[in-house]
């Protein structure tokens, strides 16, 4: 409702002219750019969930001061400068969505959220209308306290909100992963673990009954959620965190690189850790090849630019395509496995 709001309230409020208000709204969209373009330099420094608390109660806070002001040129500042925090937002939001939903239901979920939001929009446009009978100061600072309220209730949320000790302590996990005792000693893999491991890798759940049994043959279970990267001058930073179903190691397996990630178990988790010959086999069932690239994809991204991810995977375009390539046989799979 803001948005919508911020003609009236320049005209009646402020007594802005049409030159100031479209000053206002240039200096807005500039302060979102800068914005986005120092998000990309330091997402990483904290979780998508405290972007999101900062961005709102920024936002939220600016919006208030943004209800009382007279001044014209004050209140033009204190909107560039809203701007300029709606970016984390944005950010945030959109990988909130990419690191928690499974791959195959990205589409839809995206999808849904631009539907909600858009919604919500036309929803705040139709309210904006009360500003023909109320004072559109008092109408702009209850939009903004509702935008507190939104950062105050995203802190509390469980996987938004993460408190500074909690994340102190995961980097101290990651400081720590070098001298940790290691994973406990491997066991046999059963097929009770392979119909587990189909039921959070949807993917994996169409095997045959004779490749469930050489998968577990080849699997060994171990009893380890936080991947993180040192930057070599002794700095660490989380790469990711992981669920139920995911896969690490997978560059290395495939390529042949080393392995440049340090992976710390914050509570009691259970591996089914596979040979790199039976991972290439895997990669020929089309929708786990789509689903290992993809997080390759996705974890190199936080490392080196797009250009450089065959690169720095040691991974040439030829390979690339072979594995895709791969993907058209079952064979390749029996034979491996």
């Amino acid at each position: 409702m803001e948005n919508v709001l911020l003609l009236p309230f320049a005209v009646r409020a402020l007594h802005a002219d049409t030159s100031q208000y479209g000053l206002q709204e240039g200096l807005t969209s500039v302060g979102f750019v800068i914005g986005s373009l120092v998000m990309a330099r330091v997402a990483d420094r904290l979780r998508e969930g405290q972007w999101l608390v900062l961005s709102y109660l920024g936002m939220g806070l600016l919006a208030f001061l943004y209800s009382l002001q007279s001044a014209v040129g004050v209140a033009i500042g204190l909107i560039a400068v809203s701007g300029f925090l709606n970016a984390p937002s944005f950010v945030a939001g959109r990988l909130i969505n990419q690191r928690n939903t499974p791959r195959e239901m990205r589409g839809r979920v995206f999808s849904t959220s631009y539907v909600v939001r858009d919604v919500v929009y036309l929803v705040g446009m139709g309210l904006a209308g009360l500003a023909d009978v109320i004072d559109v100061r008092l109408l702009f600072g209850a939009s903004a306290l509702v935008v507190i309220g939104a950062g105050l209730l995203a802190s509390v949320l469980p996987g938004l909100g993460l408190p500074a000790a909690e994340w102190r302590r995961a980097v101290s996990l990651l400081r720590g992963a070098a001298a940790a005792p290691g994973m406990a000693a491997a066991r046999a893999a059963t097929l009770a673990d392979v119909e587990l491991l189909g039921s959070y890798v949807p993917a994996l759940s169409g095997l045959t009954p004779r490749d469930r049994e050489r998968l577990a043959s080849h699997a060994r279970v171990r009893e380890a959620q936080l991947a993180g990267r040192t930057s070599g001058e002794g700095e660490y930073r989380s790469l990711s965190s992981m669920e139920r179903g995911d896969v690490f190691g997978e560059i290395g397996a495939l390529t042949g690189s080393t392995r440049t990630a340090d992976v710390v178990a914050e509570e009691p988790t259970t591996l089914l850790e596979v040979p790199a010959a039976t991972l290439k086999g895997l990669m020929a069932i089309p929708e786990f090849g789509q689903l290992v690239l993809s997080k390759m994809t996705e974890r190199l991204s936080r490392t080196a630019s797009l250009a450089d991810l065959p690169r720095f995977g040691g991974i040439d375009h030829r390979e690339l395509r072979q594995l895709r390539a791969e993907a058209g046989g079952e064979e390749m799979l029996a034979e491996i496995l």
